[in-house]
Parts: structure tokens; C-alpha cells; sequence
């Protein structure tokens, strides 16, 4: 239907846009791993464009988070796609959450509060970022903030480096959403 319709017309824009900024927004090490990602498949013999694709793929699947962002700051996809992955840098949420994929969940019970965990933190990412562009930027609400931002990104990456488990996972979801 049209809601669909809306839905698909609205973001396709956003991951065009951030397709198109990527180069410059992404941070030192998200771009490096892009680029290894592009070297090693063209050294299969894909084109240097199906790989560049390719890689970026995990990138653009943040476009609806940071279409959002755009549409509730105001600010363009370039500026919200560099909060949005300063943020993510910063706090290591990706790597947060791809371990968080990877916690065994023994029922339905627990898979649907490990769902719920990385829901969390995706919430509280753009949360973050909202906030940070209202701020003036990562650095200026980094600085507004510096004891809550280097007690959160010192116990996340305590709790990353120790090994995740659903209740440290809820403990650093929670701990996200109350920022």
C-alpha cells in the first residue's frame, strides 16, 4: 500500500545520501575496514563497483537511523551519518552489538529480551546522537557530559572485553538508555 509506498520512497533517499557521503563521514577504522573489505574482493576479481557496494552494504543498513536523526534535527544525512558513526566509534556500539548477536539465548524468553537489549541500544544510539546535534556536535556534548559519556564507554568496554552474556548485555542496554 501506500504506507509502504512512503516508507520505501522516504529512506531510499536517505541510503542514497549516505551512499554518496560515505567516504567522508565514516571514522578512521569503519573506513579502513571498508576499504580492506573493497581490496579483498577485488583481489577476487569483482569490480572495484560491486565491491565498493558490497562493502558498504553493513554501512547503508544504519541509513533508516540516521534518516531518522536528519528528519528529527533537521540536519542533512552527511551531518547525522558523522554523529551518528562518532558515537558509535566512541561508545564501540557496533561491537556491542554484533557480540549481542551472537548471546546464547535458551528459550523464547531469553531471545526476546536479547531483541529487546540491542532494540535498546539502537534507540539510545540515535537518542545520543539527537541529543549530541543538539549540543553542537559529539565533542560538545562529549565535554557537557564527560563524567556520564567516560563512566559509560569505560564500563561498556569492560563488559564487551569480559565476555557478553544476556545480563551484561541488559546491564549495558540499560545503562545506554539512561544517558
Amino acid at each position: 500500500g501506500t504506507g509502504i509506498e512512503a516508507a520505501v520512497l522516504r529512506f531510499k533517499a536517505g541510503v542514497e545520501a549516505l551512499s554518496a557521503c560515505l567516504e567522508t563521514v565514516l571514522p578512521a577504522a569503519a573506513a579502513a575496514q571498508r576499504n580492506a573489505r573493497i581490496a579483498a574482493l577485488t583481489a577476487q576479481a569483482v569490480s572495484a563497483e560491486v565491491a565498493t557496494r558490497i562493502a558498504s552494504l553493513p554501512i547503508l543498513a544504519q541509513a533508516p537511523d540516521i534518516v531518522q536523526i536528519s528528519e528529527r534535527t533537521g540536519s542533512s544525512i552527511a551531518d547525522a551519518a558523522l554523529v551518528h558513526f562518532a558515537i558509535d566509534a566512541d561508545f564501540g556500539l557496533s561491537e556491542l552489538l554484533t557480540a549481542a548477536q551472537g548471546v546464547p539465548a535458551l528459550d523464547d524468553y531469553e531471545r526476546m529480551a536479547r531483541d529487546q537489549a540491542i532494540e535498546m541500544i539502537n534507540d539510545a544510539h540515535r537518542g545520543l546522537a539527537i541529543e549530541a546535534i543538539g549540543a553542537g556536535g559529539v565533542e560538545k556534548w562529549m565535554a557537557l557530559r564527560a563524567t556520564e559519556t567516560g563512566q559509560a564507554k569505560s564500563t561498556l568496554a569492560a563488559i564487551i572485553a569480559s565476555g557478553l552474556s544476556l545480563p551484561k548485555l541488559m546491564v549495558a542496554a540499560g545503562m545506554l538508555a539512561d544517558l
